[in-house]
């Protein structure tokens, strides 16, 4: 909810890369495989959504989004490195993307940046897509539980890339998506993107 995918879709049609997601090769690798050969792609699709956020603390929400994203890591690596070296360049978005592994590439082709929006916009935009917690038993703690993660996934994102001095763009949420497009540019490479 932070805006990643709409960010990424302005940048990509902008500059003419394709944009790929990284909750697409999720739902990929999970394609391919099955709980009992690779048990962290599936915690969190045991269950509907809804009910997910609501039998779960949100330290066992990030537990589990960490271990989705390291499983998952192998499948991100290689596509990256596909379209960093030979493959048409590319724009490859999501929340998967951790710093600590995404500064372990050692690729002078690629440039990263991270986003991170107040938890009033996060509540604000969970609130209007009622689509996403319609049919919860209970939506108010649904709402809460998953603004919480996504705080405390914020927080952690900060701490890795103040640490591993990568930059990391606070947007306001006011900000148009062609505002955040430059923001985000200019903390990669000052306000642009050559094309290889």
């Amino acid at each position: 909810m932070s805006g990643k995918s709409t960010v990424a879709r302005a940048i990509a049609t902008e500059i003419g890369f394709s944009t790929i997601a990284t909750d697409d090769l999720g739902a990929a690798a999970r394609g391919v495989t099955g709980p009992e050969v690779a048990p962290d792609l599936f915690a969190a699709r045991a269950e509907d959504h809804r009910e997910y956020y609501l039998s779960h603390t949100v330290e066992e929400l990030l537990d589990h989004a960490e271990r989705a994203h390291r499983a998952l890591w192998p499948a991100i690596s290689s596509v990256i490195h596909e379209h960093a070296t030979w493959a048409r360049s590319s724009i490859i978005e999501g929340w998967a993307l951790l710093p600590a592994l995404v500064a372990k590439l050692d690729l002078a082709s690629i440039a990263a940046v991270w986003i991170d929006v107040p938890e009033s916009v996060l509540n604000a935009r969970v609130r209007a897509d009622t689509a996403f917690y319609a049919g919860a038993s209970d939506p108010e703690l649904m709402i809460r539980r998953f603004t919480s993660r996504s705080v405390e996934f914020g927080l952690r994102l900060r701490e890795q890339t103040s640490a591993l001095h990568l930059p990391l763009v606070r947007l306001s949420g006011a900000e148009t998506p062609e505002e955040a497009c430059v923001a985000l540019l200019h903390a990669i490479g000052g306000g642009r993107l050559t094309r290889r």
